[in-house]
């Protein structure tokens, strides 16, 4: 997305693949809505999983586990836990929404 230090990892064209909705809508394994949004390899911003908004790009996973990037707001964010419980983990949720309200301001 950005270059660091000379580096940059995601080129234009790798980002534009990965934003780019692959499938949507009802998933070939089932499950009831909402349903996610893919890109190429990414999860993309659905009612399922928001992100920070339209030009975000990541995944989610067990354990409340969520990674993304978002283009617009140049910025990379992970929340990660070292405890699996069961039941839906809501904590970040929770944290990217407050980094929504924070970048809209």
């Amino acid at each position: 997305m950005v270059e660091t230090d000379g580096v940059r990892l995601l080129d234009a064209g790798t980002v534009a693949d990965a934003t780019r909705p692959q499938t949507e809508g009802t998933s070939i394994f089932g499950g009831q809505p909402p349903f996610a949004r893919w890109g190429m390899g990414f999860r993309l911003p659905s009612l399922a999983r928001e992100f920070l908004g339209a030009a975000s790009f990541g995944h989610d996973g067990a354990g409340g586990q969520v990674a993304f990037a978002d283009t617009t707001h140049q910025v990379g964010f992970a929340f990660l836990t070292n405890l699996m419980e069961a039941g839906p983990d809501h904590r970040a949720t929770a944290i990217v929404d407050e980094l929504r309200r924070i970048l809209r301001k």
